[in-house]
């Protein structure tokens, strides 16, 4: 009975860890983070911060949000923080991982929007849009990179398929032509190729 339950915790020890650390990167509530070339990269935006977001590599911070400011961050340099559009009840939040490797990494964010008595809201309905970014921690400092933006509907993204190789990744994705992004001509299946060595986006269709 003994090995029987050790062996149970073995089996759960090893689905948690292959499950949370396999690809080297996690998501919580208002708080992200990654390991990559350069050391653990941190993403913190709750009470502990006052809700702005901080960023932080190695425990060093390297970006802090201002508290007077209405549109988060941004910039090509993460130093400059990360840009999630008009701040959402006060914070700009922390974005969602989707992906890990070779030193790239790639998150996600829905788009917030302004409603009639200046507060702010996340939209989740069948307008809604959810953005798509890659952070290159191969460089000094890390740039952030645009990749898309795909359409929400019902709260639900429409990225039908996300593949990596050697050389780069590709997203097939229900939304907009990556260098279309802001104009939102009508969504619908495209197919875009990030590569590695050009650090340049192609439409593919």
């Amino acid at each position: 009975m003994k090995n029987i339950t050790i062996a149970l915790y073995t089996v759960i020890l090893l689905g948690i860890a292959t499950t949370s650390f396999a690809n080297g990167f996690g998501n919580e509530d208002r708080y992200t983070w990654a390991d990559t070339p350069i050391g653990r990269f941190e993403c913190r935006a709750d009470k502990s911060t006052k809700y702005s977001q901080v960023l932080k590599i190695n425990g060093k911070e390297i970006y802090r949000e201002p508290d007077n400011l209405t549109i988060s961050g941004g910039g090509n340099s993460l130093f400059d923080g990360i840009s999630m559009g008009p701040r959402q009840g006060g914070s700009s939040g922390c974005p969602k991982i989707l992906e890990n490797k070779e030193g790239y990494v790639v998150y996600e964010y829905e788009q917030a929007r302004e409603i009639s008595n200046n507060s702010l809201v996340k939209i989740t309905d069948v307008n809604g849009v959810m953005n798509y970014e890659v952070i290159n921690f191969n460089v000094s400092p890390p740039i952030i990179i645009n990749l898309t933006q795909v359409k929400l509907r019902e709260g639900k993204t429409y990225l039908s398929s996300f593949n990596w190789d050697k050389e780069g990744f590709t997203l097939r994705y229900y939304g907009y032509p990556y260098n279309k992004m802001g104009d939102y001509p009508k969504p619908k299946l495209h197919t875009i190729r990030f590569v590695f060595a050009t650090q340049k986006i192609s439409r593919i269709k």
